[in-house]
């Protein structure tokens, strides 16, 4: 794959700069170091540099479950760009495929254990794979669909006002991406519809402090690498 040209690594870094992100960084939390571990993660991956990427996505799961959606959609890049290696006409290729890659996927699977860390911990001391989710009434999923698109289009704390033009963007280039069979643009839109549904499970709006909802802040970087 090409290296990134100058151009979008410019574009890259005036989107980056001008990520409500600052609005965090006298608030001591997690969602600064893990918008900066995603970040990572969109870098090595846009590289095709595809265990650097796990491992970053990984870390930041640590903090916050919701971006591994966002693996699961680098997993199935990365069994692609295997596939496409070799003519798959059969179940035995896929086989042979796997069998003659089987070190490349098992250190690929270790860079993942990271984020399985915390579920285990938290299984073995409490009894919950995730503390936050164990609370009373954490989970609403009535009121799921609402949140997920107050986080998206809500004019106080959504995407919409803090993005704009760049968020209309993304979607409007949705379309064309399915055209023209873009399939990293594609995967990046599903990692980045499947983390915010991830945490508009959640039974109430987690903004934290005024200004765009914090859970968002880190999930941004994956749209901004897409439209670069």
């Amino acid at each position: 794959k090409a290296p990134i040209s100058d151009a979008k690594k410019l574009l890259l870094l005036i989107m980056l700069i001008i990520n409500p992100v600052v609005f965090y960084f006298s608030w001591i939390s997690a969602e600064v170091f893990i918008c900066s571990c995603v970040i990572l993660t969109m870098l090595f991956w846009s590289r095709n540099e595809y265990k650097k990427a796990a491992i970053a996505v990984s870390i930041a799961s640590t903090l916050n479950p919701a971006i591994l959606a966002l693996a699961i959609v680098m997993i199935l890049d990365f069994l692609a760009d295997l596939f496409r290696q070799k003519t798959m006409k059969s179940f035995k290729d896929i086989r042979a495929c796997f069998k003659r890659n089987s070190e490349s996927l098992f250190l690929y699977g270790c860079c993942y254990v990271i984020a399985l860390i915390p579920f285990i911990y938290n299984y073995s001391q409490v009894g919950s794979i995730n503390l936050t989710a164990a609370l009373p009434r954490f989970r609403d999923s009535t009121g799921t669909l609402p949140r997920f698109l107050a986080y998206l289009f809500d004019l106080n704390f959504g995407f919409l006002p803090y993005f704009s033009l760049l968020f209309l963007l993304f979607l409007l280039l949705i379309p064309f991406a399915v055209i023209y069979k873009k399939t990293r643009y594609i995967l990046i839109t599903i990692g980045f519809f499947g983390t915010v549904a991830i945490y508009s499970i959640m039974s109430h709006i987690n903004c934290g402090f005024s200004a765009i909802a914090r859970y968002s802040v880190w999930c941004a970087p994956v749209m901004l690498f897409g439209v670069a």
